[in-house]
């Protein structure tokens, strides 16, 4: 007949000395860190955020051809996945399209869906209809928007690109160029101040801040003078942009625009 046990013998062992204590039950495990993809565009945020002058010559986005200067039928865009440990699957490239100038409405164009290995980047072509690319001017304005849920660093997920270029051989070395500055606030009324960077040019512009009413548009004239010394050239290295960068309420962005001149004559 089995002996009935006592509390005491029920937790200790059976010489009576009290059980030890048990450890913690908790599995512990390693932390293992989460890589995160990172798609990315030359962006003009980003540009500032780091204190250096962005252009508006997008050298991730090419929009235009010279001789003479005109819209390309498809907008190349690069987009790289700077991440060197994650690959990035099913991210999504808008473009937006909208007239030249600053501040001006953009409407979506297309979206690609893209799949990019860690450090490596790949070249989108985005066709741009017929109907935009009549007329004399041959300039517009262009976003880029990246939208990938995992995406480490959201400030450079977009870029924009607003050029417009002069050629020495059809406009001589002195040319103006007229660029539309827009608020785009619906409701509220915005003091819009105007910077010029020339680089080798010499640039100014007929007005550098304006009180806007809501919506408002006013064209700024850029005056610029291609210097004796800039020679004809047999690369590109005979392109010398000047930037308009149009900022409001304590320095915020708004946007810019590049004007090229062409050195070929």
């Amino acid at each position: 007949m089995q002996k009935k046990r006592t509390l005491s013998q029920i937790f200790c062992d059976c010489t009576g000395v009290r059980r030890k204590r048990r450890g913690d039950c908790c599995l512990r495990v390693t932390t293992i860190p989460i890589h995160t993809p990172d798609l990315a565009i030359y962006g003009q945020e980003e540009e500032v955020l780091f204190g250096r002058q962005p252009t508006w010559n997008n050298p991730d986005i090419t929009t235009n051809d010279w001789g003479p200067f005109r819209l390309m039928e498809a907008v190349q865009i690069r987009i790289t996945n700077r991440s060197a440990k994650a690959n990035a699957a099913n991210g999504l490239v808008n473009l937006y399209v909208g007239p030249f100038g600053i501040g001006m409405p953009l409407i979506l164009n297309s979206i690609q869906r893209v799949n990019i290995t860690r450090g490596n980047a790949v070249e989108l072509a985005f066709p741009v209809e017929a109907s935009l690319r009549t007329g004399d001017t041959q300039r517009l304005s262009f976003k880029v928007v990246i939208q990938h849920p995992y995406d480490s660093n959201p400030v450079n997920n977009q870029g924009s690109q607003c050029i417009d270029g002069r050629q020495t051989s059809l406009h001589g070395r002195h040319f103006t160029v007229d660029i539309p500055v827009r608020n785009p606030h619906p409701a509220a009324r915005r003091r819009i101040h105007l910077q010029v960077i020339p680089g080798d040019l010499t640039a100014s512009i007929d007005w550098d801040n304006h009180e806007f009413a809501p919506l408002e548009e006013k064209n700024v004239r850029l005056d610029v003078t291609i210097p004796d010394r800039l020679r004809e050239t047999e690369d590109s290295s005979n392109k010398y942009p000047v930037t308009v960068i149009a900022t409001y309420d304590g320095n915020i962005l708004l946007g810019g625009a590049t004007i090229i001149g062409r050195v070929d004559s």
